[in-house]
């Protein structure tokens, strides 16, 4: 590698934004438009691709036809309750891993009680925060 050459890569290395979850299908149950946009924009940067779904029949009809890695499921939906979509998800093995999503502190009780991997507080306030809970739930990149 010539001297200009070099750090001109290490330039356009430092450029390239990390994106640990590259390679994810994300299925994100959540009713709330601003939700669910910061929501996609974190999972878009982290790498991720993603699916929204506004309520539990929606969620349900998609979860058919495509293949989550992980699914992230507000526990207060219009129509209906998401632990039961949890649950849902947990019996039928729709998706290797299964978040509950509220801004009910109370709600992470009945998300694990319902079989969810792990639990996220809204508004989910950290970039890092979001990828390493991901990544600690996740099979190693050699299984996904």
């Amino acid at each position: 590698m010539s001297k200009e050459t070099a750090p001109m890569r290490l330039f356009a290395q430092a450029q390239l934004p990390k994106r640990p979850l590259a390679g994810l299908a994300i299925m994100l149950v959540e009713d709330s438009r601003y939700g669910s946009d910061g929501l996609r924009l974190i999972c878009l940067r982290s790498g991720a691709r993603i699916r929204r779904a506004g309520g539990m029949e929606s969620a349900q009809r998609h979860l058919r036809s495509y293949r989550a890695s992980v699914a992230i499921v507000d526990l207060d939906l219009p129509d209906g309750n998401g632990a039961d979509l949890i649950a849902q998800i947990k019996s039928q093995n729709l998706a290797p891993v299964v978040l509950g999503i509220s801004g009910d502190p109370g709600a992470e009780d009945a998300a694990m009680a319902a079989g969810a991997d792990g639990f996220l507080h809204k508004p989910v306030e950290s970039l890092a925060l979001f990828q390493a809970r991901l990544l600690a739930l996740l099979p190693a990149v050699s299984d996904r």
